[in-house]
């Protein structure tokens, strides 16, 4: 088992390397890291992947979300529970104290926190046809009411073939212009700040070929999410630019 799924050596190596990429990327910081984690690590983190017909998904229900399961609540009403023990502790990994210092150090934002919630976070599972239209995130965390200053994405998809499959995370500016295509291929991890205007999102459906699907069920990656202390900034629920009237009506799950 692997208990820690990149040594803090690693982590330095990477926040040396790419946080100078983070803070002069524009129209808002963020990094893209390939070959994030060692062979062994991603490999035991691939494994521990929920199969798609396993009773830990829930799928969020409105328009623009489309044919995407993330993880729902367990019998005692936190996500961690609806998993076993080893997909728990790679979680628990991701919001431990040497993973959070080493996105502090990478990003510059001090006072970075987990989420124990894991509130919209955890596994993430996009099958034949999901889309997530352009959006910004929600701005606080709605039990710890902390503001939400970061997203990682680890990406879990084995020969992704982007050209065919589609399913790019898509970066766009205030102005909803695309600055950047990101494929979701295997061990790739990206990290990027949020607030108002960084729009993201996926909006073209998935077109995975029916070998693909039966191998690997779908478009798979891991978010998480991280916090700080309030910085003054006005709260809002989640951003569909393009659906100004949209309204957000969370889960019970």
């Amino acid at each position: 088992m692997v208990s820690d799924l990149a040594t803090p050596k690693r982590l330095k190596e990477i926040s040396d390397s790419y946080g100078p990429l983070f803070s002069q990327s524009r129209p808002f910081r963020y990094v893209v890291i390939d070959e994030f984690f060692e062979e062994g690590a991603i490999e035991y983190l691939h494994s521990l992947f929920p199969g798609s017909e396993e009773d830990v998904w829930k799928s969020p229900d409105n328009i623009h979300t489309v044919k995407k399961k993330v993880l729902k609540k367990g019998p005692y009403g936190i996500k961690e529970q609806s998993l076993d023990g080893e997909a728990r502790q790679c979680l628990r990994y991701l919001n431990s104290g040497t993973f959070v210092k080493f996105l502090g150090e990478l990003t510059g934002i001090k006072g970075l926190c987990p989420d124990p919630y894991l509130h919209e976070g955890g596994f993430h599972l996009s099958g034949n046809g999901s889309k997530l239209d352009i959006h910004a995130d929600y701005s606080h965390h709605d039990v710890l009411g902390l503001e939400r200053r970061l997203n990682v994405l680890i990406y879990l998809n084995k020969d992704w073939d982007t050209a065919n499959f589609g399913g790019e995370l898509k970066l766009y500016d205030a102005y909803l212009c695309e600055f950047a295509s990101i494929a979701p291929t295997y061990n790739r991890v990206v990290i990027f700040e949020t607030n108002l205007r960084t729009y993201h999102g996926f909006p073209s459906p998935i077109n995975l070929s029916s070998e693909y699907k039966e191998k690997h069920q779908g478009r798979k990656s891991v978010a998480m999410y991280y916090y700080s202390i309030p910085t003054g900034r006005a709260k809002h629920k989640i951003i569909f630019p393009e659906d100004p009237n949209f309204t957000y009506v969370p889960s019970i799950e």
